[in-house]
């Protein structure tokens, strides 16, 4: 059967060894001829010998016996009985066919170069059984004594079996037509790409000759989906082929995400020896996903905004007072905080905050708009909804992981006496700490059924004197923006009322109340640009017209433009 290409290269590399520890062999028996007060020639060549990586042996041309090896030899061998050395090889009982080793030998010295020739050998199980491999033997004549033969013999009989078994897999790929979309690959446990085929340029970047010289886990977008590959691999079903959904990176950083339909070739022990397969570029079809998952989940935030009306626009403003203290929480002290805190990942915090409150669509309206005070069973309903939220969130994929678990903790509190994990401290992500503030700021200035709402004065206050509740670090940003948190909360305050106003012109329960919170206005909210935070309040009056012509907005006051501050 004809080898395919990369095999072949990979073998070749192999062979290139097997040269370069016949030259370590030679280049030592040569400072052997320089020393002239040489006492014990045996234990020397022993220590020669013994640098060789590969199993080697020193063959007596004359007697076709070895009459020396490395300790490495007998292990290729197994479980061999008895002893090899000194013997001829053809009563060892080591190779199937010892007469055309006996034909390599005689190349061997006739020629000055060294020669790789693959052999049938045996290895012998431990029951006493043996099993036929196939050794690649490299050899030349030792350049003390023209009758000695140094060789040195791998193993290749997996390589040759994974050629048979990538062989089957391309012919199958080339008739359904899908080697030109998919990559075929191979490696071994430890993470070393043996082979690859396929548009390697197209997905990966790389090209295959580079690939070749990296190692499997440098791919990986999380090391520990390597670690559980290898998991699986050891655990795997008898039938030896299963299917993963692995992120892998690219040459420029990008993530790209693949199925992994694997193969584990193991020995006879049932111990894996290698993975080989073929991945498949599933990036296009991921980010269909995520788009429609969105959608999905802005969908169900509006839903949700409507179901519990007294909360307005909660979620939008949450959103945005989280985002500001992110941006100046780059100020932080601790570097593992401050480092995470890029516009991707602000980014990522100010949409969970946008849904924190989603898992409070599986509570009754009469509970979550109740006047009073609530009982034991209606408290423990309530703080139901972050679970609930987040196990919504999470099931749309990896995407949300950081949304979700705002959602799951902004109601966690520094000293652990929050819900519905108790978490103390840092153990709270992140992510959570920035939200707890955000949103306990708007809880305490908006109007409620159940409570009257707060000044900025009156919030801050709180706040301070509750700090012990929150991260230290984020109250101590807090307390220094306070002013710029009440800037934000009165233009919000605006946006809202003009939002109001469409929602009972439109006179439509399903109106959207959140798509006029565009990226434009975001910006403009979170950085109090003067300019733009104006062009979008035009923008929405402008829809309001389209209901009302005689619409006149209300002046907003000069004092509250003279105390915006551009940050």
């Amino acid at each position: 059967m004809k080898r395919l290409d990369d095999l072949v290269l990979g073998v070749t590399n192999f062979a290139k060894r097997s040269s370069k520890n016949l030259s370590i062999l030679q280049e030592n028996k040569k400072l052997k001829l320089e020393n002239d007060v040489l006492k014990n020639e045996q234990k020397l060549d022993d220590s020669i010998l013994e640098k060789i990586p590969d199993p080697a042996v020193s063959i007596d041309y004359k007697t076709k016996s070895i009459v020396d090896s490395n300790s490495k030899f007998p292990k290729i061998l197994g479980s061999y009985p008895g002893d090899f050395k000194n013997k001829s090889l053809s009563k060892t009982d080591i190779y199937v066919n010892p007469s055309s080793l006996d034909v390599f030998l005689n190349e061997v010295i006739i020629s000055n170069n060294p020669i790789r020739r693959e052999f049938k050998a045996y290895k012998w199980n431990n029951d006493g059984t043996k099993e036929e491999r196939i050794h690649e033997i490299s050899a030349e004549k030792d350049i003390t004594d023209t009758n000695i033969i140094n060789t040195t013999t791998r193993d290749i009989t997996d390589y040759i079996n994974t050629e048979k078994d990538i062989h089957e897999l391309i012919m199958y790929q080339k008739d359904v037509g899908a080697v030109i979309s998919n990559i075929i690959y191979q490696s071994d446990i430890e993470g070393n790409i043996l082979m690859i085929d396929g548009p390697t340029e197209d997905i990966l970047k790389y090209s295959k000759e580079e690939l070749l010289k990296m190692k499997a886990k440098d791919l990986y977008a999380f090391p520990e989906d390597r670690s559980n590959l290898i998991k699986d691999s050891l655990s795997a079903d008898p039938s030896d082929r299963f299917q993963k959904q692995i992120t892998l990176v690219d040459r420029s950083g990008e993530l790209v995400y693949t199925v992994i339909d694997m193969r584990i070739k193991r020995d006879k022990g049932h111990n894996p020896q290698y993975l080989y397969g073929e991945i498949k570029d599933i990036t296009s079809i991921k980010k269909e996903d995520a788009l429609k998952n969105k959608r999905q989940v802005n969908n169900y935030n509006k839903y949700s905004m409507m179901h519990e009306k007294s909360t307005g626009l909660h979620g939008n403003k949450v959103q945005i007072l989280t985002m500001a203290l992110g941006i100046k929480a780059r100020e932080l002290r601790d570097p593992n905080d401050s480092m995470r805190l890029t516009d991707h990942f602000i980014n990522k915090v100010g949409y969970g905050a946008m849904l924190h409150d989603i898992g409070k669509v599986a509570i009754g309206q009469e509970i979550l708009t109740k006047n009073g005070k609530l009982t034991d069973e209606e408290f423990t309903m309530i703080k139901g909804h972050p679970k609930e939220g987040y196990e919504f969130i999470l099931c749309h994929g990896s995407d949300f992981i950081i949304p979700a678990n705002v959602i799951y903790e902004h109601h966690e509190r520094f000293d652990g006496s929050g819900y519905p994990q108790g978490l103390v401290g840092k153990d709270i992500s992140l992510e959570g700490r920035l939200v707890a503030i955000a949103d306990t700021y708007e809880a305490l200035r908006a109007e409620r059924s159940y409570s009257q709402a707060k000044t900025h004065d009156e919030a801050y206050s709180i706040i301070m004197n509750e700090q012990y509740l929150f991260d230290p670090d984020l109250v101590d940003i807090f307390d220094k923006y306070n002013e710029n948190f009440e800037m934000i909360y009165s233009r919000l305050n605006i946006v809202e009322k003009r939002i109001g106003k469409l929602i009972d012109l439109a006179n439509e329960t399903s109106y959207d109340m959140h798509k006029h919170f565009s990226d434009n206005l975001q910006s403009a909210l979170i950085h109090n640009d003067t300019n733009l935070y104006f062009d979008e309040l035009k923008l929405i009056d402008d829809e309001i017209r389209t209901y009302d012509l005689n619409y006149r907005p209300v002046d907003i006051p000069t004092s509250l433009k003279e105390q915006i501050k551009i940050i």
